[in-house]
């Protein structure tokens, strides 16, 4: 069975706004069930408006898990950094991949960079967050600002590749 996505998504809404408006014209309903199922439906378009993007894959800008997998990852323009990134607990992989969205610092590139070339030589790469403020950090490590307190990433080599495949 193949998925209409937001498409469909989109088509029930108009839908239901036709059916909303049907109601509005010729049911004799009391005018408080009219404004309270307007209500409900413009209450559901916001919440619908930002659940798309989660559908869509698009990047998270929070949430970075604490311990992850690195799959891939992207500098734009010295604006943004995107990792693909896969949830680990437990020492296994426990969801798909998901791309993460950071603010863009020079040690954050450049631990993603060299993080990015030991893959590249066939190592898996598991990427540690630390929310504590910034101590003494090793030489791969990042620390960038998110709001108000200090991101710490550190980046380091998988000491058990074969745990960190399973789906």
């Amino acid at each position: 069975m193949s998925s209409l996505g937001p498409a469909g998504l989109n088509m029930a809404y108009v839908v239901l706004a036709t059916f909303l408006l049907c109601l509005h014209l010729y049911a004799n309903w009391k005018w408080w069930a009219k404004a309270g199922a307007t209500l409900a439906v413009a209450i559901f378009y916001f919440v619908t408006y930002f659940s798309i993007p989660q559908m869509l894959g698009w990047p998270a800008g929070d949430g970075l898990p604490e311990k992850f997998r690195l799959i891939a990852y992207h500098v734009k323009d010295n604006k943004s950094i995107y990792l693909w990134a896969r949830t680990i607990q437990s020492g296994t992989v426990q969801s798909k991949p998901r791309a993460y969205v950071l603010p863009y610092t020079e040690s954050l590139r450049k631990a993603v960079a060299d993080a990015g070339q030991r893959m590249k030589t066939g190592l898996t790469i598991i990427g540690e967050v630390d929310e504590a403020k910034r101590s003494l950090q090793p030489k791969n490590a990042a620390t960038i600002t998110r709001r108000t307190e200090e991101l710490n990433i550190t980046f380091q080599d998988a000491p058990n590749a074969n745990n960190l495949t399973k789906d």
